[in-house]
Order: C-alpha cells, then sequence, then structure tokens
C-alpha cells in the first residue's frame, strides 16, 4: 500500500514533539504545524492546521482498534 509522504512526515514531526526535550519543542512544534499548514491548503476546500492534525490523530485511533478487533478475534474478520 502506498503511504502519502506529507501524512508521514507529519506523524514523525508530532512523534518528534513528543519526545524532545523541553528546549526543542518551539522548533519541533514549529515544523509540525509547518507541514500541517500544507497538507491543509492543499485540501479543497481549504481546511484548518488543527482539522488535519485531528484527522491524523483519529487515523491512528482507528487503526489501532482495528488492529486489536483483528488479533482479538483471529479469523472471524476473514
Amino acid at each position: 500500500m502506498s503511504r502519502n509522504p506529507l501524512i508521514e512526515a507529519i506523524h514523525e514531526a508530532r512523534y518528534d514533539l513528543q519526545t524532545c526535550a523541553e528546549k526543542d519543542k518551539p522548533g519541533a512544534r514549529a515544523k509540525l504545524y509547518t507541514l500541517l499548514h500544507e497538507a491543509a491548503s492543499r485540501s479543497n476546500p481549504p481546511v484548518r492546521p488543527d482539522d488535519v492534525l485531528d484527522a491524523v490523530l483519529w487515523s491512528v485511533v482507528l487503526i489501532s482498534a482495528l488492529n486489536f478487533l483483528l488479533s482479538a478475534f483471529p479469523g472471524r474478520f476473514a
């Protein structure tokens, strides 16, 4: 499955923001929001950067829930 490089970069920047040293947080936050602004501006119609972040975070939650269900009930969703 092909992945979107911009979405992958957003995930990486979000992880970097969560795990970096406190002194590096402003730069990491700026990098994340630069990527979010880029993704938001590509949308038609354009959306807010925070809406992009919400969508990315919800996709992680949904994929995690799906993976849990698939592993908890093997063979049931074939």
